[in-house]
């Protein structure tokens, strides 16, 4: 787990500045299975696409695997290196630095950068700039210590068709409100890297955290390139809520509908998402639940991890996932009728962090 930092060095810089340098990382292990539901070979697809273009506007849930498959086996789930780098420029000012190198996977396999950030933060302001993946405030509420291969982000499952990320660039502004309160600005690019058509979204958030209770909102508007036309979604809302009991964390989690689906259904993605997870922790084991539903797709994830020291741990935990079929009407909207989905994966992982 990317937790534990061993070394800090603290290195003189020119103007008599100093820089904290910090080097992290961790092994994990995992072995996986996961099994696809026989009753899959007819699941819906349908989409609903701009009548002016023909553009697929990304309507309702992913074609999932072929049925009946199984997956198993063992795997270097994460093999990772942190790198952070902290500058005090005086006045209350700082500079951070931080990227992320992985070789996760089989023996041989390559080598690429994760998360990678430059952080200015000064008395008054915060600003951010950031190669990550989206998730944000939803992500922060999967409380369960989940390791099954196919987990609520399972591209291969419909947990992504529940909550789904990709690659973003981001540059972001944040400075505190009042008291407990901070708010932010977001200029989030979809694509990743360059791109000749990205998304542009302008997300605005507030954050409110009052001893054990923390409230989260974010308001998101998508600009789509010039191409994509017709009647979709261009506004999210997503909002949050957590409670500290001490021995155990609760979340609830709210958001209105994936961007880019059809404004005439209320069907698949375009339907509103709810989302609701538990932690507890009973000496050096936490124990935890996530759970979350789209419309007729929904995911369960049971979770539980032993931390043998700070830096090593062993963990275990079952997801499931099911969906049945959507139909959709309406101008150049198409529908394949279908039968239901499911997905089951559990998951053992050892791993040491350094």
């Amino acid at each position: 787990m990317k937790k534990t930092m061993i070394a800090l060095a603290t290195v003189a810089v020119t103007g008599g500045a100093f820089a904290q340098v910090s080097i992290t990382g961790g092994v994990d292990f995992t072995w996986g299975k996961t099994v696809a539901s026989t009753a899959d070979t007819s699941y819906a697809i349908a989409q609903k696409t701009s009548a002016a273009t023909g553009a697929v506007a990304g309507q309702v849930f992913a074609t999932p695997g072929v049925g009946g498959a199984v997956s198993r086996g063992l795997v270097a789930t994460d093999a990772y290196i942190d790198l952070a780098v902290t500058e005090d420029l005086g006045d209350g000012w700082k500079a951070k630095a931080t990227t992320q190198f992985n070789a996760d996977g089989a023996w041989g396999a390559g080598m690429y950068v994760g998360d990678t950030k430059f952080i200015l933060m000064t008395p008054v302001i915060t600003a951010a700039w950031a190669s990550t993946r989206s998730g944000g405030i939803l992500d922060a509420i999967m409380l369960a210590p989940i390791v099954s291969p196919t987990d609520h982000w399972g591209t291969t499952g419909i947990g992504n068709d529940v909550m789904a990320r990709g690659t973003v660039d981001v540059i972001s502004l944040s400075m505190p409100l009042a008291t407990g309160l901070t708010g932010a600005y977001k200029y989030v690019e979809g694509a990743g890297g360059y791109a000749t058509a990205p998304n542009l979204n302008h997300v605005l958030g507030g954050y409110y955290v009052n001893g054990p209770f923390g409230v989260n909102y974010e308001f998101t508007s998508r600009q789509y390139p010039d191409n994509v036309q017709g009647d979709i979604r261009q506004i999210r809302h997503d909002l949050t809520g957590t409670y500290d009991a001490g021995v155990a964390k609760f979340a609830l989690g709210y958001e209105s509908g994936v961007l880019g689906t059809w404004n005439g259904s209320g069907a698949g993605k375009a339907a509103g998402a709810f989302f609701a997870a538990v932690k507890g922790s009973i000496g050096r084991v936490d124990l935890g639940l996530n759970y979350g539903k789209r419309d007729d797709a929904s995911f369960v994830e049971l979770g539980g991890q032993y931390n043998i020291s700070k830096q090593t741990f062993v963990a275990a935990s079952y997801s499931t996932f099911t969906a049945t079929a959507v139909t959709v009407s309406g101008t150049a909207a198409t529908a394949v009728a279908g039968g239901a989905f499911s997905s089951d994966s559990w998951g053992v992982r050892i791993g040491k962090s350094f």
